[in-house]
């Protein structure tokens, strides 16, 4: 008589029984890393409108990939006029084309209406919360934070604080004693203060697809002897917590000529660095082009890297760009402006550039 086949018992994956024993004690708090309510993954992002810095938060991928996450603290740094808060007005732009809620915090009260405007803000749909210290900061902030989740949207929000380095804490607006002498003893204090507020809201930020975007200065570090000589203010913290940092410089003004002979500054060049970005593979650093009225320009971008990758020809005073089947011939940045950009093939120019970038 034939022995009877026992039947095997199937395997049982060790880490599904490990994941289900885990879940059954601990319930919902244990998720699978690919789970999409895991808060570290990036539901909504958003272009800053200039080529030049997607490509840098991109770590020089085919853009678009990594842009300007929400759920996540960005910081923009950089000296006076470099460009910060232009870059802020622009980021709202293409927050608001997406959909998006944007609130700003302008503690140093001189945001220019309208250039804003210019830059193709709704100031209609923008919430300004008024503060003045930064407890006052973070407290309003936070109060706002927990509305919008309260609201149970899937709409992303962007909050700008502009900026860190121009708010005092109470104690130094408030205390007694001469101001000068508060401010030097709450120097430390303050750092510390801003750095267990960023702490406190990294929770709330990440949870509710808010974009914690904050400007800051710029200082000479006298410690250091060697390597970067610069530092923001804030402390250690706030490097910490940001997982984007774009440092500005501006580099040079661009003027023109008129016709009495006089130079005119109508644009700027800044160079952008990325010295923290965990969106990427790696750090950038490249330069572009702030145009007066027009902000981060695109198109002075596509001007000069189309020349320089021989997209666009030049012989003399005259250029030539071949879009689609027309070669267009143009002179000089205004040329470029009122010929090309206003082509109906301008876009497989810019496509080009940005391929190259």
């Amino acid at each position: 008589m034939a022995a009877k086949k026992v039947a095997k018992k199937p395997k049982v994956d060790p880490f599904d029984a490990f994941h289900d024993a885990l879940k059954s004690d601990m319930g919902d708090s244990v998720r699978k890393l690919s789970s999409d309510s895991i808060l570290s993954s990036i539901e909504f992002s958003v272009s800053t409108g200039s080529i030049v810095i997607d490509k840098i938060l991109a770590g020089g991928r085919e853009t678009p990939c990594s842009m300007i996450p929400f759920g996540r603290q960005v910081e923009v740094s950089g000296l006076n006029s470099s460009g910060k808060t232009s870059l802020c007005a622009q980021i709202a732009c293409q927050t608001q084309k997406m959909g998006g809620l944007v609130v700003i915090t302008d503690t140093e009260e001189r945001i220019d209406k309208d250039y804003w405007t210019m830059l193709g803000v709704d100031l209609n749909r923008v919430i300004n919360l008024s503060a003045t210290t930064i407890e006052d900061v973070f407290n309003k902030q936070e109060k706002c934070i927990k509305v919008h989740a309260s609201m149970k949207s899937d709409v992303p929000m962007l909050m700008i604080w502009d900026s860190v380095g121009g708010t005092s804490s109470g104690d130094v607006l408030e205390g007694k004693g001469e101001l000068m002498e508060r401010a030097k003893k709450m120097y430390g204090r303050e750092a510390k203060l801003i750095g267990t507020g960023v702490k406190a809201l990294n929770h709330l930020i990440a949870a509710n697809k808010v974009c914690y975007l904050y400007t800051n200065h710029i200082y000479n570090n006298m410690n250091v002897g060697y390597g970067d000589t610069k530092t923001e203010y804030g402390g250690e913290k706030l490097k910490f917590h940001a997982t984007v940092r774009l440092r500005l410089t501006k580099i040079a003004d661009l003027k023109v000529e008129d016709q009495f002979g006089n130079k005119q500054k109508y644009g700027q060049r800044v160079r952008i660095k990325a010295n923290k970005n965990s969106m990427a593979p790696m750090q950038m650093e490249k330069e572009a082009v702030i145009i007066g009225g027009l902000g981060f320009s695109n198109e002075y971008t596509v001007f000069e890297i189309g020349k320089k990758a021989g997209l666009i020809k030049t012989s003399g005073s005259w250029s030539t760009a071949t879009l689609g089947t027309d070669q267009v011939k143009f002179q000089g940045w205004s040329g470029f402006q009122e010929k090309v950009v206003t082509h109906e093939k301008y876009d497989e120019l810019l496509a080009a550039v940005v391929a190259v970038l």
